[in-house]
């Protein structure tokens, strides 16, 4: 058998892990089908591996050790088998990802309805009141409390309906 040299970063919290996973994922197929590690041989159990499967697990698990960082390699030192090793690796990072996005995503999120609060106040400012809430008081004179008032990014109940020059509703008074 020829020996092969993969070039993989060590896994740590900076690496995206799906692609990690991926990438270790190939490593573990060319180097003699270790791969099946990962599925614990059709989920068996450990005490009816064969010899040659034992021997595929050490190995499989052992490589994918040589391609953690210290960090993370501390979290997952209690493991014994490669399937138990990636099931942990797979609950920590994959979590550690979707925390990622949802962080991004809630960043993105927060900064549109920033965007649409900001036209919309321009809008409400550019709008008669009259055109902008429910109310049968006649339009421009700003007498309609309890009104409800339809802004891009909520329907609320307008209190008052006196508006700053930034379009913040002001308090009655």
């Amino acid at each position: 058998m020829s020996s092969l040299k993969f070039d993989l970063p060590q896994l740590d919290y900076t690496t995206r892990f799906s692609l990690w996973q991926v990438k270790m994922r190939a490593i573990l197929t060319q180097s003699s089908d270790l791969d099946e590690a990962l599925d614990g041989f059709g989920k068996k159990d450990a005490k009816t591996w064969t010899d040659d499967e034992k021997r595929k697990d050490r190995k499989a698990f052992s490589l994918i050790q040589l391609h953690l960082s210290n960090n993370i390699l501390q979290e997952v030192l209690a493991e014994k088998s490669a399937a138990a090793l990636w099931l942990k690796l797979e609950s920590i990072c994959m979590s550690k990802d979707l925390t990622s996005k949802m962080h991004v995503k809630m960043k993105l999120f927060s900064h549109k309805l920033q965007e649409e609060k900001l036209q919309g106040r321009r809008r409400h400012r550019e709008t008669p009141i009259g055109d902008r809430s429910l109310c049968s008081a006649p339009a421009g004179t700003g007498n309609c409390p309890g009104a409800i008032s339809i802004d891009t990014t909520a329907i609320f109940i307008a209190i008052a309906v006196s508006y700053d020059e930034e379009g913040v509703v002001l308090p009655r008074g």
